[in-house]
């Protein structure tokens, strides 16, 4: 990954995900982000550093192959060495203007991870518009450390009680330095002061920390949690963890071997290296990771910056808040048998919508599974199968198991040839929600569009072959 990204033009065109209007301002952020995410990519390189995408962009990598719709971050996480090794070179290596907000760079900050970002204002000079496909805005990339956690429950139990009270003390400090930003009232300041007084003197005395007054609380605790969170190295360890001042200590725990070797992923028009063990990390973070939240929760943290320049007369955003009309790519093959299925005489439509998700993770199982379900459907009166399939032949994973992609293509020929049933590959989503009368199949933007519509639903379970 290095080298500035290539975008086509209609890449910047608004447009509906998952039943979410992308518009052409966040796809600017986006794109700028993954400019930021190069220069990263290009230090760790340079000095055999890795990284993995995480979290929300290890999600949307294998569940949107790029960002989640409602999502403006970009996050990556370093194994602690690696980490370490990346604050040491930055500041020297990423352009002038790059900020790097930590807290070991960054004495007012506020946060256990790092954020860079690529300045500290809004620049609407042609050539900062140039370089970062006409986003204005300050836009950065979270990087989390990854710590080593041991195999034995009790040291990682006192290590958790270390961390659970400077967790405790911190929101305290934090709102007193801010007391005057906040517009605190004078009980309400004194309350927090006697609660982070008493944490601190519970801490010193437990742990022997010391905390100078003198100097910024926040920060030392900060720093506090940070040598805590790296207590343990590899050799005597079982797991890896991200923590995170902000979330509970052992909220995610896992296996150190699902970080061994990496994979590319594509993601928008790049590949990102994710963890071989993505699957595993990804249901141990969200359960079923394959379906859509109830409500989507956006960042959207340029609209902040976008208000500014707007009230200022500075900046109009080019897009309608509308989606863009644009003509359907693919097509919709009807076998003749089935001529009548579309208008819906005399016959009941079952949307089947496969994944690329399911098919890495469940590989040969995965197809029979597809062959099997075209089977109980074929011949069947008065019923067709309206099968929605994955792309795979410019798939940016089938380097992954080539072969695997092959017998796929080789099935869905099959379907196409034989005709034994209708074969949707165009990108009208919505007719095909409105036009079948039930849905069986993987979670997916097809599934949320279904479940919003309120028909009768199965998903697939990809353990079951008949």
């Amino acid at each position: 990954m290095s080298g500035r990204i290539e975008f086509p033009k209609e890449y910047f065109n608004p447009e509906m995900r998952c039943g979410h209007l992308v518009s052409g301002t966040m796809k600017t952020v986006w794109a700028a982000q993954l400019e930021v995410l190069v220069r990263i990519a290009e230090i760790c390189e340079r000095h055999g550093l890795q990284f993995y995408a995480m979290f929300g962009t290890l999600l949307g990598a294998v569940r949107h192959k790029g960002y989640i719709p409602w999502d403006d971050d970009l996050d990556i996480g370093m194994l602690r060495e690696d980490y370490m090794g990346f604050l040491e070179v930055a500041a020297q290596e990423l352009p002038p203007e790059y900020q790097i907000l930590g807290v070991y760079t960054d004495p007012e900050g506020v946060s256990s991870g790092t954020r860079v970002t690529n300045g500290i204002r809004i620049d609407l000079a042609e050539k900062r518009m140039e370089e970062y496909h006409g986003c204005p805005f300050v836009v950065g990339i979270d990087i989390f450390p990854l710590d080593y956690e041991p195999l034995d429950a009790g040291a990682r139990a006192e290590q958790y009680e270390r961390l659970r009270m400077l967790q405790e003390i911190y929101p305290c400090a934090d709102t007193y330095s801010r007391r005057e930003e906040l517009g605190l009232s004078a009980s309400a300041v004194r309350q927090y002061r006697e609660k982070m007084e008493k944490g601190l003197e519970e801490l010193e005395k437990k742990y022997q920390y010391p905390i100078d007054p003198s100097k910024s609380i926040v920060w030392q605790l900060l720093a506090l949690y940070d040598l805590v969170s790296m207590m343990y190295n590899e050799e005597e360890s079982a797991y890896i963890t991200s923590h995170q001042i902000n979330s509970k200590a052992d909220r995610m725990l896992w296996n150190k071997e699902w970080f061994a070797e990496i994979l590319p992923m594509g993601f928008e028009n790049v590949f990102l290296p994710v963890p071989a063990g993505w699957d595993a990390i990804l249901r141990s973070n969200y359960g079923d990771y394959m379906k859509f939240p109830e409500r989507h929760e956006t960042h959207a943290c340029y609209k902040d910056q976008a208000r500014i320049l707007i009230q200022r007369g500075l900046w109009k955003p080019e897009e309608e808040h509308i989606p863009v009309s644009m003509p359907e790519k693919g097509k919709l093959r009807v076998p003749k048998r089935f001529s009548n299925a579309v208008s819906g005489a005399g016959y009941k439509r079952v949307l089947y919508s496969t994944s690329l998700t399911g098919m890495l993770r469940g590989g040969e199982n995965y197809l029979q599974k597809i062959r099997n379900t075209i089977e109980v459907f074929d011949g069947r009166q008065g019923v067709v199968l309206w099968w929605v399939p994955h792309e795979s032949k410019d798939c940016l994973y089938r380097e992954l198991d080539p072969e695997l992609f092959e017998e796929y293509e080789r099935l869905l020929e099959a379907y196409r040839t034989e005709g034994r049933g209708i074969l949707d590959q165009s990108d009208n989503r919505e007719r095909a929600v409105k036009l079948c009368d039930a849905f069986y199949g993987d979670t997916g933007d097809l599934y949320e569009m279904f479940r919003q519509a309120g028909k009768p639903m199965m998903r697939q379970n990809h353990d079951i072959l008949s």
